[in-house]
């Protein structure tokens, strides 16, 4: 018997319409916003499983993630799954 575990990874966009930049989202502190504060929380723990998941990101976490940096410790940069 196999388990496979998918996960789907999405965060609404938070850009400003007028500006296209990311406003500062006071209640995410101390990050920035809270593309950023849910990606070091609750997305980047998860890299050493990663190869183990079958997964997919939404695209406005995808682009949050590829601008961020690899948590310190992590020998490879976590790729898309075969959702």
């Amino acid at each position: 018997m196999s388990v496979v575990i998918h996960g789907h990874f999405y965060q609404p966009p938070r850009e400003n319409p007028w500006t296209g930049l990311v406003d500062v989202e006071p209640s995410a502190a101390p990050d920035h916003d809270w593309n950023v504060r849910i990606t070091r929380e609750a997305y980047q723990p998860l890299v050493p499983i990663y190869e183990f998941l079958s997964f997919d990101f939404g695209p406005t976490l995808l682009d949050c993630t590829s601008s961020c940096r690899s948590p310190a410790g992590a020998t490879k940069r976590p790729q898309c799954g075969g959702a």
